[in-house]
């Protein structure tokens, strides 16, 4: 039996190699198929192509338009800070005073479970509102705010990578880590988290002291040396 076996007409666009690879020829690592049609089964993409081509194989398939739209695959971003999103927009002059305004209260509140979790949901709101599905993903100095992030890319089933943020100084003191708590809770949400789903663990030192490097490598070496499930 198939399960949720459905096809997408409509126009699609994506890139079929790297636009690098064609300089002054950037339109040959594109593609633009105009009226295409997408077939997905439990999730996969099982079939792409021309509508004209591929609809008569499919045609008893549960068919949705989606029109007036361009489909493309999900966006990755690659540096994205997670407890920042309420605070996106603040007014600072230069970045040291607004880090100790703005950012530093606020990743300091996601110390809290509540806090965090609703924080969490609009982020990923966010950036499903933007076409966004992957991203690298900078969390705080609370073990929470990234088990929260792990949690909630779990229930969407999107890939996120991501892991506590390591600050032992040039920050306040209630937002510093120090590198002994920061290895101890890096090993146990390693363990918890890394290469289980679609989740990928980032050992993230943000601004580590000589003393804390020596400890942070040790976690990166704990995240390597973590099997994958199964």
């Amino acid at each position: 039996m198939i399960c949720d076996h459905s096809r997408h007409p409509r126009n699609f666009f994506d890139f079929v190699d790297d636009p690098w690879n064609h300089v002054g020829d950037e339109e040959a690592s594109a593609r633009f198929v105009k009226d295409g049609l997408l077939v997905v089964e439990d999730g996969i993409i099982t079939a792409f192509g021309p509508y004209s081509e591929l609809s008569a194989e499919y045609g008893d398939v549960e068919t949705t338009h989606i029109e007036h739209r361009i489909i493309t695959p999900g966006f990755i971003d690659g540096h994205i800070h997670l407890p920042q999103t309420r605070v996106l927009g603040a007014y600072g002059l230069q970045l040291l005073p607004w880090l100790q305004k703005w950012v530093f209260p606020e990743e300091a509140r996601y110390a809290d479970r509540d806090y965090a979790i609703a924080g969490t949901k609009r982020f990923f709101n966010n950036l499903l509102a933007s076409g966004t599905t992957t991203a690298q993903v900078f969390t705080s100095t609370s073990p929470v705010c990234t088990e929260e992030l792990f949690e909630e890319a779990t229930r969407r089933n999107m890939r996120m990578i991501g892991g506590l943020t390591g600050i032992d100084q040039n920050a306040p003191e209630y937002f510093a880590d120090t590198p002994e708590s920061f290895y101890e809770n890096s090993k146990i949400l390693i363990e918890k988290y890394h290469n289980v789903g679609r989740n990928l663990y980032a050992v993230t030192p943000a601004s580590p002291s000589a003393r804390a490097l020596s400890k942070w490598r040790s976690a990166s070496s704990s995240r390597r040396n973590t099997p994958t499930p199964g």
